[in-house]
């Protein structure tokens, strides 16, 4: 049809609407022909011209909008180039455009396009990365860099972005939230989160690379860039929103998440406001779905920690919400105060924090503590912050904006307490606290039989016990629950139970009840929590605990310890509370049909005190009676008066002294001269050293000197005492071995074997036993009798003149013993006239308090049968200096080394060769002589070595051991065949090797061992301490060690000497004490030979002459024993011990 452009104009316009219904218009790539109608909304336009340049993202945008084919217009201008003129006047009217408005192709193409799915998902990727271009750079950019809310609400909405996986989005789809990269330059990409599970949507590189010479040609135009995208809700971090919340007053908050601020904003709001919030969605979704199982949520939360910390100054705008007057808010939206954003109380809320064994806790609920920190010690019973996983540094956030705690509160300690102990959570305890008042005690609803388990350790719970006890609200909050169980007590190292209060007492004195463990015995709690005061008070001021055990604790021992005594120290300790507390009557009820008490008899082990036992005053007395009477049965150590009294009296125990009569039997009596006249002058001070040391009472002191008054002294031959139990019951001691001393109380009478009336030891130590029966005090009055002795000996009665002179009491009455003279019958006494010491008066009650006491008569002693020749070698009495001590067999000290030595029955002794002696016996001869000789030396290092059948008991043989019992005289030395150094005291400057002998000092205890030992623990201890300082003058920068100083060691040699400046080289030796000048020979133990053989060129042996003017004392040091045995300088022998 031909155009007539003078038609008509309504038939002219009637017709163009059929035209655009018709479809004759060919479109640009596509293949059928379109009306114009089609493209009402969207207008097609001519072909590009080509003599025009276009940017590359407006050219695909131009090419992309609906464009008439290029082919039509060229066939026009082929076919008919006289119409191309007509032809497109009439595409005008119809609608085709030559106009490129961008704005209107941005509002009718662009815009309309990314609206519609199926539209754009048709577009190519090119043509919808320069859409997003071309509306930054002509839209935006135009408009100064700005775009009303309004617009960029809408492509919020319609925007179509490429991701990083050459996808397309919409970021109006839900769930759809796009992330810039590292490549824009975004410092805090969420990119760096390397997750396996959720998966960010990143935005595509192109828009960079495609454009990064064209468009995104300079850092400003990056930026800009980005900027464009953060407005359109696509940042670098998570996406924030922001969100306006009206409030007419602070009251509509309490039904929202700032209800905690209403207080806070009641004092600065009194009219409308809103909150301008920061909301992220995306962090919330994140969270919400965590499953602390799954490993990968766990990596997931400790990388997003991570990322929070390390960009915290870049995102903390966000955890604050503005509160901003309503009615200023339009004009001036200046917040008048801040609180915590939804996002900030997101974080708080959610179980997020990752914390050590691969849990999610709230921020709340996790600790974060310092190595420094006073709590650091709880890390473990809280949840802690796994910073092995996340590495955190800023204080601010953690602590500020998650509100992770920095110190464990002392009320968080007792409600972790509670919930070990008694299974009570946490809602649980603070409504039983509530429902009480604030000073109540709280029942304990749990059984008594209740138990709860905890694998910890009593460290531990030392220090939660103390840290409770610090803190005022929590000790009183564990005073109000001090009836649950609430006490920890250790099963072993990782694991205990807790127990009621009541279960628990603090201190054990006497340590049986810790020693003793029963599943019904209370506990001491200081065995486990220690001598610790602040513990202490707490468990006893706190939780009410008993400070020590009570009667009734100790009852069930007695059922359950059978070693004896240990009974007894739980028989001590219920005598002694019984008395105190005065339950008597409450005890024997308790204890009438219980055995209990220890019996003799061995077929009776415990006894009933209701069978009527008897207390044992003497345990050989006691012994006799053991298979006829009920005699009970003491342990091995001395028991105090005291207790004797108390025990008696609270289970009615007779006392065996009451019921036994002693008989003593002697052969001819005579006056013991020397004896009588040494205690005659010292007796008074003896006294005066008892009292004024406070070992007697003075009832005591009184009966003692009613007996000293009447006291005898007389040497026998022969000493016999027997006992009987009524008329008919006698006992005597086996006749196997003799009495040597004996103090017959009831007629005053000090009786000693005539072979021993010069013996020392014998003599004084009858006396020590008989006035005091304490070991300890008995040592320390031995010693000073001794010492007294040695004054008399040396200086007779004028050396105790001047110490009676120096008294400075006068104790009344007076010890004293009378004249030899007083010791005859009374008749002799009247015609003589001489004086009798009037016997001191002693009531009645004095005797009965005696009468409970323990007897003062030494206990007759087992002594080796000797003959008369060993007592033909005493010397007179009293000794004087230089004079040797008695050499009879049973003085000789007994040992303390193994029992394997003990039951050897064959000893080896070591001679001393000799090259020059006046004269040499035979052999036979030496040899007896060798073995009495042996006899001598210091026994309490070997055992007891009795003379050899097979010796001569010839004259000869006595004459030559009365010999080598005369004073030393050193002024013919002996030389050895062996060249061993010898060291003569007297020869040495400037040392005092006596100035303080411990063999003086009561404090060192000798063991309690008969009479005849004595003499020789004496000389050995002197030898030992004689070579003892010499070494230490010696060798005075040197460590020198004296094995037995106090107590014998049992070592197999005396003393030690190490060289630290011979990189600490140790000599090793062993000394052999004799106060015979010509006694070369002496025991050796298995154990020493042994020892010497093993330390050939270490082991030493000093052989003490040791003389009594010790200056004149000489030492003879053997060394290379192993070599010198084997060179015959010096010899072995063995003695055959007999049977005995």
């Amino acid at each position: 049809m031909r155009f007539n452009p003078d038609h008509d104009p309504k038939v002219e316009k009637e017709t163009i609407e059929k035209i655009k219904q018709m479809k004759i218009i060919p479109i640009k790539q596509q293949s059928r022909l379109a009306s114009i109608n089609e493209y009402e909304k969207y207008a097609i336009t001519f072909p590009l011209d080509k003599s025009v340049k276009y940017s590359k993202h407006l050219k695909l945008v131009l090419e992309d909008i609906p464009t008439l084919d290029e082919y039509l217009l060229t066939f026009i201008e082929d076919k008919h180039p006289r119409q191309v003129d007509s032809i497109k006047q009439l595409l005008l009217k119809l609608g085709v455009t030559e106009t490129r408005n961008i704005n209107e192709m941005y509002r009718l193409h662009m815009l309309p396009v990314m609206s519609d799915p199926k539209r754009w998902t048709a577009k190519s990727d090119s043509v919808l990365v320069a859409y997003v271009m071309c509306i930054y750079d002509y839209i935006y950019k135009t408009k100064g860099y700005v775009l009303a809310e309004n617009e960029l609400e809408t492509l919020r909405k319609v925007l179509v972005v490429k991701t990083r996986d050459n996808k397309f989005v919409s970021l109006g789809s839900p769930d759809v939230i796009v992330h810039l990269t590292a490549k824009y330059g975004c410092k805090k990409s969420l990119e760096t989160l390397k997750l396996s599970k959720h998966q960010f949507i990143f935005i595509s590189d192109d828009y960079y690379t495609q454009y990064r010479t064209d468009l995104l040609n300079t850092d400003m135009e990056i930026n800009n860039f980005v900027s464009f995208l953060n407005q359109l809700g696509i940042s670098d971090s998570f996406q924030v929103n922001f969100k306006d919340e009206p409030f007419a007053n602070v009251d509509g908050l309490l039904t929202t998440k700032w209800a905690y601020s209403v207080a806070q904003l009641s004092e600065s709001v009194h009219e409308p406001f809103i909150i301008k919030d920061c909301v992220c969605e995306e962090f919330d979704k994140l969270v919400s779905t965590l499953d602390e199982n799954e490993s990968n949520d766990l990596d997931l939360c400790a990388q997003l920690l991570q990322y929070l910390d390390k960009h915290y100054r870049y995102i903390m705008t966000f955890f604050t919400a503005s509160v901003c007057l309503a009615r200023v808010y339009k004009y001036n939206p200046t917040p008048i105060q801040g609180i915590e954003s939804s996002f900030c109380l997101s974080l708080r809320q959610c179980a997020w924090i990752p914390v050590f064994g691969g849990k999610l806790f709230k921020p709340n609920d996790v600790y974060r503590i310092s190595q420094d920190s006073q709590t650091s010690a709880f890390r473990r019973y809280v949840p802690h912050l796994d910073e092995s996983k996340v590495a955190l540094t800023n204080a601010d956030f953690l602590f500020n904006i998650l509100g992770i705690q920095q110190s464990v509160s002392a009320r968080i300690i007792f409600e972790l307490l509670m919930k070990w102990s008694c299974d009570l959570n946490k809602e649980a305890l603070w409504s039983l606290v509530n429902e009480t008042q604030a000073s109540e005690l709280i029942p304990c609803t749990l059984p008594s039989t209740f138990k709860q388990s905890c694998l910890d350790s009593i460290d531990n719970f030392c220090q939660i016990y103390q840290f409770l006890a610090s803190n005022h609200e929590t000790k009183s909050l564990v005073h109000r629950f001090h009836l649950w169980p609430l006490i920890f007590i250790p099963e072993n190292q990782k694991e205990g139970n807790f127990v009621f209060v009541r279960q628990t007492f603090w201190h054990d004195p006497s340590l049986l009840l810790s020693s003793h463990p029963t599943s019904n015995n209370r506990i001491s709690l200081e065995s486990y929590y220690g001598n610790n005061t602040i513990l202490q008070s707490f468990f006893l001021e706190v939780l009410g605990a008993e400070c020590q055990p009570t009667i009734d604790d100790y009852i069930p021992l007695l059922s359950n310890i059978h070693e004896n005594d240990q009974l007894w120290q739980v028989i001590q300790v219920i005598t002694k509370l019984t008395t105190e507390q005065e339950k008597h009557k409450e005890v024997r009820e308790k204890l009438l049909d219980l055995p209990f008490i220890p019996c003799m008899n061995e077929n009776q082990k415990l006894m009933k005190y209701t069978d009527h036992p008897f207390y044992p005053h003497d345990r050989d007395i006691a012994n006799l009676f053991a298979d006829v009477l009920s005699v009970i049965k003491l342990p091995s150590y001395d028991l105090s008066s005291d207790f004797k009294k108390h025990f008696c009296i609270l289970f009615n125990i007779e006392n065996l002294a009451n019921h036994i009569q002693t008989k003593v039997t002697v052969e001819n009596e005579q006056s013991a001269i020397n004896l009588s006249s040494f205690y005659r002058q010292s007796i008074d001070l003896i006294q005066d050293f008892v009292l004024s040391n406070h070992f007697i009472s003075d009832t005591q002191s009184n009966h003692l000197s009613a007996i000293f008054a009447r006291m005898q002294f007389l040497c026998v031959d022969h000493i016999q005492v027997s006992y009987s139990y009524g008329s008919d019951l006698v006992k005597a001691p086996s006749n196997l071995h003799s009495i040597d001393t004996y103090i017959d109380q009831q007629e005053c009478k000090f009786y000693i074997l005539k072979k021993y009336e010069n013996s020392e030891m014998r003599y004084t130590d009858a006396m020590g036993e008989f006035i005091v029966k304490d070991d300890v005090a008995r040592s320390k009055i031995l010693a000073y009798i001794r010492k007294l002795l040695q004054i008399y000996q040396n200086d007779a009665d004028h050396g105790l003149d001047l110490l009676h002179e120096n008294l400075k009491r006068n104790h009344e009455p007076k010890w004293i013993i009378p004249e030899i003279a007083n010791r005859d019958v009374s008749v002799a006494l009247k015609e003589e006239k001489i004086p009798v010491v009037e016997k001191p008066v002693i009531t009645d009650e004095q005797i009965a308090q005696l009468s409970s006491e323990p007897t003062r008569r030494p206990k007759p002693r087992a002594k080796e049968t000797t003959s008369e020749e060993n007592a033909s070698q005493l010397t007179s009495f009293p000794l004087k200096a230089g004079a040797a001590e008695s050499e009879d067999p049973s003085t000789l000290k007994t040992t303390s080394k193994s029992t394997a030595e003990n039951s050897t029955k064959e000893k080896h002794t070591v001679t001393l060769d000799s090259d020059d002696r006046p004269s040499r016996p035979s052999n036979d001869h030496e040899h007896q002589n060798n073995e009495n000789r042996a006899k001598q030396t210091k026994g309490d290092k070997h055992p007891y070595v009795e003379k050899s059948k097979s010796c001569s008991n010839d004259d000869s043989n006595k004459e030559d051991s009365r010999q080598s019992h005369v004073p030393i005289n050193y002024s013919d030395p002996i030389s050895f065949a062996a060249n061993f150094e010898r060291i003569a005291v007297s020869t040495l400057p400037d040392l005092d090797l006596f100035n303080a002998s411990s063999t003086n000092d009561p404090s060192i205890s000798i063991p309690n061992r008969p009479h005849g030992t004595e003499a020789d623990i004496f000389t050995g201890r002197q030898g030992e301490e004689f070579v003892f300082y010499y070494l230490k003058w010696k060798y005075p920068k040197e460590t020198v060690e004296w094995l037995n100083q106090t107590t014998e060691s049992g070592k197999p040699y005396d003393i030690r000497v190490i060289f630290s400046s011979e990189d600490a080289r140790i000599e090793f030796i062993e000394v052999k004490t004799t106060r015979t000048l010509d006694q070369n020979t002496f025991p050796v133990s298995f154990a020493e030979f042994e020892y010497l053989l093993q330390h050939p060129t270490n082991y030493f042996i000093y052989r003490v002459y040791y003389a009594d003017n010790r200056d004149s004392s000489t030492i003879t040091v053997i060394n290379r024993i192993k070599e010198n045995l084997q060179k015959k300088q010096l010899q072995l022998s063995m003695t055959m011990k007999p049977r005995t």
